[in-house]
């Protein structure tokens, strides 16, 4: 982490990258790691490899109010591996810059696929068709592990945004025991020479890892494969590994969001409106549709919700909250003449973001379940005891006499307490 604004660096890089590589930064990369680190990225691509900078050129440059905010771009960039951060006592911070990787490297990696295939579908899948760094000499590499910066999360609106990781990037399953895997499986199932191999260790924790599954799950993961697929191939594994998942969460595939809080992506810490608009921002109708069904929408469906957006003047991200909240509230979707009538209301409304819609919805939820609800009978209030005045004055003057009179009346509190939630 970088502490000091006047701190320095200098830009360690491979050759310029082409036009391809560019268009893949933005369409690939920049929907997981957001405006902030893509900034920071193209910055520390235009200096030059001979130069010293200061960090409040990055700042200025940016416009960034804090070094937090460069703090948490940069630890998206090393998480994707795009960057390395190093650091020197003397000589301030090395960043070492790594390309993104090509389309083809990404779906050889099957977590990276699987991420992938969970927020764009399998659909937009089929049509979408590294070198290990040195360490640099005198610098101690610094940079976040993935597994620091992001988590799996069950929590997802089964389509979310284009969000591409790197093969090569570093995960730490801290909640999965390698070792206590290795004695739930059976000798006689996996000689212990594949156990005990480096890179069949490493994707088994990953694996596990990407679908949140413990050393027994991906025991009986393993059995699976062996049995029914009678191979051992990754992608066999990972793919069993989906279906447990599955049924554990009952959810279509895991989604991934930040640890930390962020501003551009979606995070552990998001409350859920910001999740919902996180996602609803990016969706296309297309991927909204399918969020609901999990089958590609038919060409007249889509359409549909061309044509009322086009009507409307309303922009796609209503017409997405529209949609998911009518397939909440009702099971299914009406015809064009039930969504154009709530349309309308949104418009007379002056709904004109996702946000306001969303709040429009909720409130309109909220006051028909209060016309609605039930007259409850008063609530019971207890009666407070003679000797709670004096344990009340006595509480700031001398704490320990008010103890003594909480002592003393113990029994009488407790069922004072009872009686509050009765």
């Amino acid at each position: 982490m970088v502490q000091y604004l006047y701190d320095v660096f200098r830009i360690y890089k491979k050759p310029s990258l082409s036009s391809h590589q560019y268009a893949v930064l933005a369409t690939h990369y920049m929907p997981l790691i957001g405006i902030d680190s893509f900034a920071i990225y193209m910055l520390f691509q235009s200096l030059e490899t001979d130069g010293t900078y200061s960090f409040k050129k990055v700042m200025d440059s940016l416009n960034f109010t804090s070094m937090k905010h460069f703090n948490q771009g940069l630890e998206k960039l090393e998480a994707m591996n795009l960057v390395k951060t190093y650091q020197h006592e003397t000589k301030g911070y090395g960043f070492e810059l790594n390309p993104p990787l090509s389309s083809i490297d990404f779906f050889a990696n099957e977590t990276l696929k699987q991420f992938l295939s969970t927020q764009l579908g399998e659909v937009e899948i089929e049509k979408m068709d590294k070198k290990p760094s040195k360490s640099i000499p005198g610098y101690k590499n610094i940079s976040k592990k993935f597994s620091d910066v992001y988590q799996s999360t069950t929590e997802t609106l089964e389509a979310i945004i284009t969000k591409t990781f790197k093969p090569n990037i570093v995960i730490e399953n801290k909640d999965f025991n390698y070792t206590l895997f290795k004695l739930k499986v059976d000798e006689s199932l996996l000689p212990e020479a594949v156990l005990d191999d480096p890179q069949f260790q490493e994707r088994i924790e990953r694996i596990s890892f990407t679908y949140k599954l413990d050393e027994e799950e991906m025991r009986d993961v393993l059995l699976k494969t062996i049995h029914i697929n009678n191979n051992m191939e990754y992608a066999s594994i990972a793919r069993n590994a989906s279906m447990m998942f599955q049924k554990k969460y009952k959810v279509s595939g895991p989604g991934l969001e930040t640890i930390k809080e962020d501003v551009f992506v979606v995070s552990g810490l998001d409350d859920e409106t910001q999740k919902i608009l996180n996602m609803v921002e990016n969706l296309s109708i297309s991927d909204a549709l399918e969020s609901i069904s999990q089958v590609k929408p038919s060409a007249a469906e889509i359409k549909m919700f061309d044509e009322l957006s086009l009507n409307t003047k309303l922009p796609i991200s209503v017409i997405n909250i529209l949609i998911l909240y009518v397939n909440k509230t009702k099971g299914e979707l009406p015809g064009y003449n039930y969504f154009e009538k709530i349309a309308v209301n949104l418009a007379m409304a002056k709904v004109k973001t996702a946000y306001d819609a969303l709040n429009h919805f909720k409130k309109k939820d909220f006051t028909k379940s209060k016309n609605t609800a039930k007259p409850q009978a008063p609530k019971k209030v207890a009666k407070l005891p003679s000797w709670y005045q004096e344990y009340s004055d006595s509480l700031a003057k001398t704490p320990q006499a008010a103890e003594s009179i909480i002592k003393e009346n113990k029994d009488e509190l407790i069922n004072i307490v009872k009686d509050m939630f009765e």
